[in-house]
């Protein structure tokens, strides 16, 4: 069952971390969104997120739905600020309908810790 890999990989990545070094001090970076009137800007267009958490799990529509915004909490604990509104940050849920059905609620929820280690994982990895 992939839940188990997926359990397994949460535990494993449990462990106490150090903070991120990649990432800049939140008054820092919402300064940067700031123009000189004091208004968020989208001055540099490189503020966009795009996440797919595929899954051989029986989700219909709804429950691919649910598990995209679950994972979206992801997103916002790995980046400050998220989802503004012309940085464009994205969440896609396919699933195949190969494997067998799972609570929406748990999997929502591993969704959203994977997803905001794949965040903080690739920011470090661009030097961002």
């Amino acid at each position: 069952m992939r839940l188990k890999t997926m359990r397994s990989l949460l535990e494993a990545d449990a462990k106490p971390r150090p903070e991120p070094m990649c990432l800049s001090d939140r008054g820092e970076i919402l300064a940067a969104l700031k123009d000189a009137t004091g208004r968020m800007t989208a001055d540099d267009p490189g503020h966009t997120v795009l996440v797919v958490v595929g899954t051989n799990a029986r989700l219909d529509k709804l429950g691919a739905f649910r598990v995209s915004r679950m994972a979206a909490a992801g997103i916002a604990r790995a980046i400050f600020p998220a989802h503004l509104l012309f940085d464009g940050d994205t969440l896609f849920t396919p699933a195949s309908n190969t494997g067998p059905a799972v609570d929406v609620n748990v999997l929502g929820a591993y969704a959203a810790q994977i997803t905001a280690q794949a965040v903080l994982n690739a920011a470090c990895s661009a030097g961002a």
